[in-house]
């Protein structure tokens, strides 16, 4: 999309785009017409990209790409890092206090989802689509549990 309102500064229309969520910004300046050039500003990790107008839109397309795979790897590691294991109810209290998502055996039963949310205000975020019954009782009630379920509590 180009800005071509005057009304604004250049740091105004950039902060703007962003706030919308533009990964990639392309700048063009007079200096960047006379050298047939333009500068690809790249939201997520803030580089600055000097391309040649011939080669823009192959290098569009490549960094659009780069883009979305670091932002892809980032949240999966936010989400390793905040993703604990609990193997029994005294387990899963102690990471429910610290924040994050806990994996934990669960029966899949709605009495025993009740007494999680109500004795630590988390519930399930997320059941595995790829289901392996695991070899562990229910953090709960101490049944077989019949899948591991991602739980949190919401803020």
């Amino acid at each position: 999309m180009e800005d071509l309102n005057e009304e604004y500064t250049p740091g105004w229309k950039f902060n703007q785009w962003e706030l919308k969520g533009v990964p990639l910004r392309i700048e063009i300046g007079p200096r960047d017409l006379a050298n047939k050039q333009v500068v690809l500003a790249r939201r997520d990790n803030h580089e600055r990209i000097v391309v040649k107008e011939d080669s823009l839109v192959k290098k569009v397309k490549e960094v659009l790409i780069s883009i979305q795979d670091n932002l892809f790897k980032r949240a999966k590691d936010w989400l390793e890092a905040n993703t604990h294991d609990a193997k029994n109810m005294e387990e899963f209290l102690k990471w429910v206090e610290k924040g994050g998502f806990i994996r934990a055996p669960w029966c899949e039963g709605q009495d025993c989802e009740i007494i999680i949310k109500e004795r630590t205000g988390a519930d399930v975020r997320a059941i595995p689509l790829v289901r392996r019954r695991p070899n562990l009782n229910c953090i709960v009630c101490n049944k077989p549990a019949k899948t591991i379920a991602y739980f949190a509590r919401a803020y």
